[in-house]
């Protein structure tokens, strides 16, 4: 669900030509894996929803000899109007939304510094 909300996201941004998953037919030129460390809802002083992705942006080039282009990582606590399932889904997705913000900035800087693919 979250690699499906990522790529919606990043297809609405118009940073890259298009995004795709995994199953397809496609060789992508830059890979971008996410890492879920956190996904939770923290109920021991007030109700918060707590997110927190690792982003790991890679060229796929056999002639590059890092294929790091650039990780980060985001961590956001939402506060929750109760301690319902429904608020913490809501909070949870606001979460999602401004770590994907935040990361559409940052890839938007790279965006000016990425290699070329082959061919172009």
């Amino acid at each position: 669900m979250i690699g499906n909300a990522t790529r919606q996201w990043l297809n609405s941004a118009q940073i890259f030509s298009m995004t795709v998953g995994q199953g397809n037919s496609f060789f992508p030129y830059y890979t971008l894996q996410a890492s879920v460390n956190e996904f939770y809802g923290d109920y021991r002083v007030r109700p918060e929803a707590v997110v927190s992705i690792e982003f790991f942006l890679t060229v796929e080039s056999a002639g590059k000899t890092n294929p790091i282009i650039g990780t980060n990582r985001y961590t956001k606590r939402i506060a929750l109007k109760d301690n319902t399932p429904a608020a913490l889904v809501l909070g949870q997705q606001q979460a999602l939304a401004e770590i994907l913000k935040e990361y559409e900035v940052q890839l938007d800087k790279y965006a000016a510094n990425l290699p070329k693919p082959l061919g172009h």
